[in-house]
């Protein structure tokens, strides 16, 4: 009796007192993954966005817009691609899967394009790499299509076919890349710009049998070709209907974040303010619409709490875009020793192949930023967000 008495003892303080140096578990850090079904399967974190997607899809509209490279539009459309297809149970956690969001959680088709991996190598290799993508959707989907069939009848065939289930959705990332890769060739760009308005336009022709179709990318190039192919598809990049889908606000970083951060104050022996504010230095101050939150870059902030230390290179490391130097390349005298930098427009819908102007580029690739002091509506203010991108300028 008087040696369990002692056991009892014992295992209450190990419960109470074992282990105290031990650094709290927290879920791994979604640094090396866009996908939400992968996030949510393999216990990463994810800074809850639903509550903003589902009043943007609530308005049942087409939807246009652009962001910085890896700033976090990939993931926004993976869990669109996941709330279309009606996975409610990946959704227990987030906002949208509970009570209060009223979703009804329809099942519709979902066609997902990430121009990324589509071989754009030459127009024809476009068009024949398209037709590709289409007949793999189409098998998924156990539809049968011919293989010979041309761009508009694969196309025409599977999203016909597929609405007979219930409307679709299209889902598209890096839409811009294959004009971006080619901007150094006029000639090249425009048979691509030939072979994309091909494809639009048969989207287009197709709008009834559509729930949403929603497209993204880095630059706005030859958007008016989209305007003009796809009905109601509306531009929000400066919009505040997407103030907060891409990015991480301050008050999410003080939420959801504040575990890791308090994580890395710890390691670093400093306090949870100045490692706050460090991170603010480093990754804040992106403003992309004029109403909304001033957002961090994704995956520097990610990078500083996973590696825990102080790197101001992160964003040149992660999230430079290859086309940002070939522009430096074409216009070299106008990127030295600017401070001020002016535009007329910020989200223009002719940005034209091979005409991107110094400031575009860096506003697009978001080494520069909305100032808040706006002076007049005749033009914007552009300034660096913070010491990570004003290394690059």
């Amino acid at each position: 009796m008087k040696n369990h008495a002692l056991l009892c003892i014992f295992l209450t303080l190990a419960v109470c007192y074992g282990k105290p140096s031990q650094v709290q578990e927290l879920k791994k850090l979604p640094i090396d993954t866009s996908s939400f079904k992968t996030l949510i399967e393999y216990d990463y974190l994810y800074v809850d966005k639903t509550k903003s997607i589902h009043s943007l899809i609530q308005a049942e509209q087409n939807y246009f817009f652009v962001r910085p490279r890896r700033f976090g539009r990939t993931l926004f459309l993976s869990t669109l691609k996941e709330i279309f297809s009606g996975h409610k149970e990946l959704f227990k956690d987030c906002w949208i899967g509970g009570n209060s969001s009223k979703y009804d959680w329809p099942v519709h088709p979902v066609i997902s394009l990430n121009f990324l991996m589509i071989n754009d190598q030459s127009p024809d290799e476009l068009e024949a790499s398209l037709i590709r993508n289409i007949q793999d959707f189409a098998e998924e989907y156990d539809i049968y299509l011919d293989k010979n069939l041309s761009l508009e009848h694969a196309t025409t065939g599977l999203i016909k076919k597929l609405s007979s289930q219930d409307k679709v959705v299209l889902l598209i990332d890096e839409y811009d890349r294959p004009l971006s890769k080619h901007q150094l060739n006029k000639e090249n760009a425009g048979k691509i710009e030939q072979v994309l308005k091909k494809f639009y336009t048969i989207i287009g022709s197709l709008n009834d049998h559509f729930r949403a179709i929603i497209i993204t990318g880095v630059v706005p190039y030859s958007a008016s070709m989209l305007f003009s192919s796809i009905p109601n598809l509306k531009n929000i990049s400066f919009s505040p209907e997407a103030k907060d889908l891409c990015g991480f606000t301050e008050k999410e970083i003080n939420t959801t974040l504040l575990p890791y951060v308090k994580q890395c104050a710890q390691h670093l022996k400093k306090s949870t303010s100045e490692v706050l504010q460090e991170m603010q230095e480093l990754y804040g101050g992106h403003r992309f619409t004029q109403i909304g939150p001033v957002l961090h870059s994704p995956i520097p902030t990610l990078y500083h709490l996973r590696r825990m230390e102080k790197d101001s290179h992160l964003w040149l490391e992660t999230s430079t875009s290859t086309f940002l130097f070939q522009c430096i390349k074409t216009h070299t005298s106008a990127f030295s020793n600017q401070e001020s930098w002016y535009v007329s427009r910020i989200y223009g819908e002719n940005c034209e192949v091979g005409e991107l102007t110094p400031t575009a580029a860096f506003w697009y690739s978001g080494f520069l930023t909305l100032d808040k002091n706006q002076p007049n509506n005749e033009q914007y203010n552009l300034i660096s967000p913070n010491q990570s991108t004003n290394i690059g300028l």
